[in-house]
């Protein structure tokens, strides 16, 4: 549909509605493999962890529009790094190209 526009204005944030009323204690993933017996993590880790991923996207100069791309196995680490992306583009202004980190 040329020229249409979907939500004009709407913001999303996928990392706020997957924490949105969790609580901190109750246990967000189960997981095990072939080299690792059966563990846990908290909500509250997953909330932790995934807030300090942001922080480290912030610090890169990670800012709304900018696009995130990652090749991760399927591992319970993997998960912070999933949600933020979304979350982070609320951060506010992208900065200027001149302040962007060189890949």
């Amino acid at each position: 549909m040329p020229g249409a526009q979907w939500f004009p204005g709407a913001r999303c944030s996928f990392a706020e509605h997957v924490f949105r009323g969790k609580r901190d204690e109750d246990v967000a993933i189960r997981h095990a493999s072939e080299l690792r017996s059966l563990d846990s993590w908290t909500w509250g880790r997953l909330r932790a962890e995934t807030a300090g991923f942001v922080a480290g996207l912030r610090a890169s100069g990670v800012g709304e529009g900018d696009r995130v791309v990652a090749y991760m196995p399927n591992i319970p680490r993997r998960w912070p790094h999933s949600w933020p992306a979304r979350r982070s583009a609320r951060s506010g202004p992208r900065p200027p190209p001149s302040s962007a980190p060189a890949v």
